[in-house]
């Protein structure tokens, strides 16, 4: 009896295992499906890279279809403080699109476009009304239903930020410098008027003598 008590505790404990081994198997699997068949049809990307062959820093906007199917899209771009900068247009010029025809993302591919850093940043600048403060920034994608897709641009935030912070540090030298200049000729100035009245009262004074 106690022979077969001791096998009949090693099959639980071997039915355990192997459950448990089944149900993280089941768990991977759901993992792994669920990403073909995601709610989320898009995922955008906004980051920062440099062009091996030219050297010269760039933006790059991402697009992901999730999806198992090709999805055509009707707009996408960037989102500053509330108003959308589209680059669709763009998108169609460069890619050697139809002037009125919308992108379409292959299923599980994606589409991007490359923006030099300098641009997108005048064009901040410019919507600024010339501030050097870095609002809300986001990457968007709609599709063709108008269902908007949108994600923050951090890694294009961040470096936008840091040459925005070095521009104001270089303004800031070059406003000190102009005022220490100024003040450098205000006093060459006001001691060249002190000698010529002081020259003039000596002339006087040899006048009278």
């Amino acid at each position: 009896m106690p022979e077969n008590l001791e096998y009949f505790i090693y099959a639980i404990l071997a039915a355990v295992v192997i459950l448990i081994a089944l149900m993280i198997l089941a768990l991977v699997l759901l993992f792994t499906f669920s990403k073909y068949f995601a709610n989320r049809k898009f995922r955008v990307k906004a980051s920062f890279d440099v062009n091996p062959d030219t050297k010269e820093d760039g933006f790059t906007l991402t697009v992901y279809n999730n999806n198992l199917n090709d999805v055509r899209i009707n707009d996408f771009g960037l989102i500053y403080n509330g108003e959308r900068i589209t680059y669709t247009e763009r998108y169609r010029t460069s890619h050697g699109c139809a002037p009125t025809e919308n992108p379409i993302i292959l299923a599980h591919g994606l589409i991007w476009l490359d923006l030099p850093v300098k641009e997108l940043e005048d064009l901040l600048k410019l919507r600024n009304k010339g501030s050097l403060k870095l609002k809300k920034l986001a990457i968007f994608v709609d599709d063709s239903l108008g269902i908007q897709t949108t994600a923050k641009a951090k890694e294009i935030a961040s470096v936008i930020k840091k040459d925005f912070k070095a521009e104001q540090k270089a303004l800031a030298e070059v406003h000190c410098a102009e005022k220490k200049k100024a003040r450098q000729e205000k006093r060459k100035a006001w001691l060249a008027n002190f000698k010529m009245k002081v020259a003039s009262i000596f002339k006087k004074k040899e006048k009278k003598a």
